[in-house]
């Protein structure tokens, strides 16, 4: 696909998402796999009369995993940082550093140039940022959550004392946007999880899983997986990986109706009404384990509850139960 049929949206992403304004340095960073992309931001930077730079890194081994140094000192200099590689950089000490050094950071990881095009990124941002923040007052305020669905999922995990970060595509006090827009992001109290979850749709580096993978969480943490060929795929990379990698890190709705139920992580846990879960890292969501993955997984049927009030059901927000949460 030609670059020049994305003009209109890569504005869109440095100039309203991004709030490039002239004479600023923006790094955009890509690895081989997203070259086109980070061309297209890169020109879109440089006609917003910035200073943009094109950094290509090697591919990272998973989401969480640290660029070179070269990158990351690139990252640090520049007022806005364009992340388009394939896997995240969201929970990295390169980004952590790039935003405490003054830059906003856009995360777009796992876009694709058709993704810019359709699907969530031709969503109404301002209104996803409404239902976003709705729900983030709510996870915000909220000291308990359970979940359930259809397939078996019953798990309870306290959100006592956390913040909620909403990822609507826009930059907040924490420092980063995501884009395509769409979660209320919240992170388990380290400990309290209990039950079961069980992930119907998409598992990050897996991709949509052959059956129903089942989670049992004691004490926060994933003490079994269970399923098919992408359930053993899983556990072999929590086998693997540290101690904090079965953290049940993220309770995260998704608020995007453009969204569509892809393969794609960056896209189907955005979805409106679905969950998306994540283990391992949450230093970056206010939580305090440290790992070196944090690995998403995505529900299509939750119900929600919060302080036993029903806020999601059968993919629909209840916006009085979100705001009778909210003020306590």
């Amino acid at each position: 696909m030609r670059e020049l049929e994305y003009a209109e949206v890569t504005r869109r992403v440095v100039e309203r998402m991004g709030e490039l304004t002239p004479d600023e340095e923006a790094v955009v960073v890509a690895d081989p796999g997203t070259v086109e992309l980070g061309r297209a931001l890169t020109r879109a930077a440089r006609a917003a009369d910035a200073d943009g730079t094109l950094a290509i890194a090697p591919r990272l081994d998973g989401h969480g995993s640290e660029p070179v140094a070269s990158v990351a000192a690139a990252m640090t200099a520049a007022d806005v940082v364009f992340v388009v590689t394939e896997h995240s950089l969201a929970h990295t000490a390169a980004r952590k550093e790039a935003v405490a050094n003054g830059a906003r950071v856009a995360i777009l990881r796992g876009v694709t140039p058709e993704m810019l095009v359709e699907g969530a990124m031709t969503a109404d941002f301002d209104a996803v940022r409404e239902t976003t923040g709705l729900v983030c007052d709510a996870l915000a305020a909220a000291s308990d959550a359970r979940v359930t669905s259809p397939e078996g999922t019953d798990a309870r995990m306290s959100l006592d004392g956390r913040p909620s970060f909403p990822l609507d595509g826009f930059f907040h006090d924490y420092g980063f946007s995501n884009l395509p827009p769409g979660l209320a992001v919240s992170s388990p109290v380290e400990g309290s999880a209990e039950g079961r979850i069980v992930v119907d749709h998409a598992v990050d580096g897996i991709g949509m899983v052959d059956e129903p993978v089942e989670l049992d969480l004691e004490a926060g943490r994933v003490v079994e997986v269970r399923g098919g060929s992408s359930a053993a795929t899983l556990r072999e990379t929590l086998d693997g990986a540290d101690d904090g990698a079965r953290n049940l890190a993220e309770f995260a709705p998704g608020t995007n109706p453009a969204a569509r139920l892809t393969p794609n992580l960056a896209e189907c846990k955005k979805r409106l009404g679905v969950l998306d879960v994540a283990l391992g890292d949450n230093t970056s969501i206010g939580g305090t384990v440290k790992s070196g993955i944090h690995v998403d997984a995505v529900l299509t049927r939750p119900t929600i509850e919060l302080d036993g009030r029903t806020v999601l059901a059968d993919g629909t927000y209840d916006e009085d139960a979100l705001r009778a949460v909210a003020e306590g």
